[in-house]
């Protein structure tokens, strides 16, 4: 991102993921909710149309997020990704 950051604006939000061990009962329960709570910052932030890029998990929410907005998402690059 380092190398990106002078030329382009990057957003790069901390996916609220609790390793902890009773998470699957308190916590996010499917990659669905995750690309609601993405989707939801990139709404409030008012971006229409951006590049996404994922890595890991990020990038299976990617994947997901470019499914659901197609319209939206210029290009989508994917680093290691789940999915």
């Amino acid at each position: 991102m380092e190398g990106l950051q002078e030329e382009y604006r990057l957003i790069a939000p901390q996916l609220p993921i609790d390793r902890a061990q009773n998470r699957r009962q308190e916590g996010v329960k499917s990659i669905s909710e995750l690309t609601d709570m993405v989707e939801a910052t990139i709404d409030h932030m008012g971006l229409e149309r951006f590049v996404l890029c994922g890595n890991s998990l990020g990038g299976l929410i990617a994947i997901d997020l470019a499914l659901r907005h197609p319209d939206r998402v210029m290009a989508l690059v994917l680093a290691g990704s789940a999915g």
